[in-house]
């Protein structure tokens, strides 16, 4: 649990400047991952995202949570003492 939480006050951090709502693409580009990759995380309900006017919409809130609980690495700013 405290890795969870660990993980999140880190990507918080990294995302502070990424906006609250975020497209498929957006999603995409702000992690590293294929649009492909996020469309599938959705589809199988592991992210959520909303559906308006045709598009997904994904909050920051939300993908942040996601990448906490699946992140397995050891956070790089964890490293920077070593």
């Amino acid at each position: 649990m405290m890795k969870i939480e660990e993980n999140r006050k880190g990507l918080e951090h990294l995302f502070k400047k990424c906006p609250d709502v975020l497209t498929v693409l957006d999603a995409a580009r702000w992690t590293r991952m294929s649009k492909n990759t996020i469309r599938a995380l959705i589809n199988d309900g592991k992210l959520t995202a909303y559906a308006y006017r045709g598009r997904r919409l994904i909050s920051k809130h939300d993908l942040i949570e996601y990448l906490a609980a699946t992140t397995d690495d050891e956070p790089s700013w964890h490293m920077r003492g070593r």
